[in-house]
């Protein structure tokens, strides 16, 4: 039965986890309050400067000290976003192996959970592969120590060990089964480690970034050993949480730990590492602290009687685990403002149209201004008009600039996008295959060939060819011209605002 105390503790894990930044927002607002420097603040460092945290060489790429808000925040639609979900619902599966029904339910039910918990598992390889190993570990040590707990009295201990051990290898080894197929077409350009060499992390760099949830399980540690175990309910129950809570902490601190010693081969410094296994950590440390609190106020209230040192003592804790919870809620706070403001355009206005801002801002790129109302127009028309996915042709830019922005905003596929991005998703194959794409785009707009232009439309079935603003700004005149002159070849679907939309016709 769940009472207000056990709902209070989840709606604290799901704070800790998702809503809750670290402590470098609030050191920068005492700094700016004590300088008065709101005016010369840009406002990206509000929201950015917490994900760069870290302290690095300048010729070393910078630490990603990312965590979920940020990525909500910045709609940062990634793997390790989209993965989130699933490795919660491990979690709580796991968690759900440990703790007995109640009431009991028939034998198939145990074997439903576990198999429940091999597939949400296997889903993460496919959708953030850094965390199916962390998980995996999880996985196999929540169910050993669950065995442990069902051990009953005068029960060998190697008996109960080795059948958790063949239920884990059982699960691990279906949640690959499961997603077999994926597996089959599957090719890992990155998989090994090697030793980091760079530099560290600062004690003051990892106590911003860890400092609450740091506070909260040592709390917890010390507490309990204080009271002797009577900060938890002494029943089934109450050990498999803190158990499995102490399992989730030590994981996470293990992982901060990695980090500093080991980088994934191929990374861009220890960037992507970081970046990881950071946010593996902070979902794991963020739980471990959410459950260590409410031992620690459970025990509290539970303890009827307490000396007064003890009184004392639980007060200043209050006031510093107030104090540091109010800190790490700094950071919506004052990134949510500061990405509100951080914006194309300022006249916007309050919605939850992902495009709003295209219709009064303004794009530059190489020294010419132009407006982006005329894509917008073109996006719209291409979503209610064209049917299913044919591939579309556009300029080719370097990453975070407006390349790519057609097929990013109505899901048609294209010749390149970002080019970076698809040379590392892409690292086992040759790199001559993205480069030659790029190659093609510029034959593409700027050759007055009409043969070697056909020829680049049917190397990748291009379909649709746009030519807006940006394409008219990026390659030669002569070049585009070409559309013009031969509607036989490509027949204009779409004129208005400066935007031609050609379709290829042979």
């Amino acid at each position: 039965d769940l009472d207000g105390f056990a709902i209070a503790h989840g709606i604290a894990g799901a704070l800790f986890v998702t809503v809750l930044g670290n402590l470098i927002d609030a050191g920068r607002l005492i700094r700016t309050i004590a300088d008065d420097s709101w005016s010369s603040t840009p406002f990206f460092e509000w929201f950015w400067t917490a994900t760069r945290a870290i302290p690095h060489l300048a010729s070393e790429a910078a630490p990603i000290s990312e965590f979920p808000f940020f990525t909500f925040l910045y709609g940062d639609l990634h793997a390790h976003a989209m993965s989130l979900p699933f490795t919660v619902l491990v979690l709580a599966l796991v968690l759900s192996a440990l703790l007995p029904a109640s009431p009991p339910g028939p034998p198939a039910s145990a074997s439903v959970r576990l198999g429940m918990l091999a597939l949400a598992l296997g889903a993460l390889f496919p959708l953030n592969a850094w965390d199916y190993p962390t998980y995996s570990a999880i996985v196999v040590a929540g169910l050993l120590f669950g065995g442990w707990l069902r051990r009953g009295q005068g029960e060998s201990l190697l008996r109960v060990g080795a059948m958790a051990a063949m239920q884990a290898v059982t699960v691990v080894a279906a949640s690959r089964l499961l997603f077999w197929p994926f597996f089959e077409r599957y090719g890992q350009a990155y998989g090994s480690f090697r030793l980091w060499h760079g530099s560290h992390t600062s004690v003051a760099a990892y106590l911003a970034i860890h400092g609450l949830f740091l506070f909260l399980i040592s709390s917890t540690v010390a507490w309990v050993a204080a009271a002797r175990a009577t900060a938890v309910r002494r029943d089934h129950r109450g050990v498999a949480a803190l158990g499995f809570a102490g399992l989730l902490a030590a994981t996470g601190l293990l992982l901060t730990v990695l980090v500093e010693f080991v980088v994934l081969a191929g990374d861009i410094g220890r960037m992507n590492t970081v970046f990881k296994f950071y946010l593996q950590a902070w979902v794991l440390l963020s739980m471990g602290a959410a459950t260590g609190t409410a031992v620690i106020l459970d025990g509290w209230r539970l303890l009827c009687a307490r000396p007064a040192w003890m009184d004392a003592a639980g007060a200043v804790w209050v006031g510093l685990a107030c104090a540091l919870v109010a800190a790490a809620a700094s950071y919506p706070v004052l990134a949510t403002r500061a990405r509100w403001h951080d914006r194309f355009p300022s006249d916007a206005g309050f919605t939850l149209d992902g495009e709003a801002f295209m219709r009064t801002a303004t794009h530059t790129e190489a020294g010419t201004t132009f407006a982006l109302a005329p894509d917008l127009d073109a996006i719209r028309w291409l979503r209610s008009t064209v049917s299913g996915t044919p591939v579309i042709a556009e300029a080719l830019l370097p990453e975070y600039r407006w390349g790519a922005r057609i097929s990013s905003h109505t899901g048609l596929p294209t010749i390149l996008g970002w080019r970076v991005h698809e040379t590392q998703q892409r690292a086992l194959l040759p790199q001559e295959v993205i480069s030659r794409r790029a190659d093609d785009v510029a034959a593409l707009y700027g050759t007055t060939d009409i043969e070697t232009a056909r020829a680049v439309l049917a190397r990748y079935h291009v379909e649709l060819v746009y030519v807006g603003p940006l394409e008219r700004l990026l390659y030669p005149a002569d070049g585009l011209a070409k559309f013009q002159r031969h509607p036989s070849v490509w027949q204009p679907v779409y004129d208005r605002n400066g935007v031609v939309i050609y379709r290829v016709t042979s």
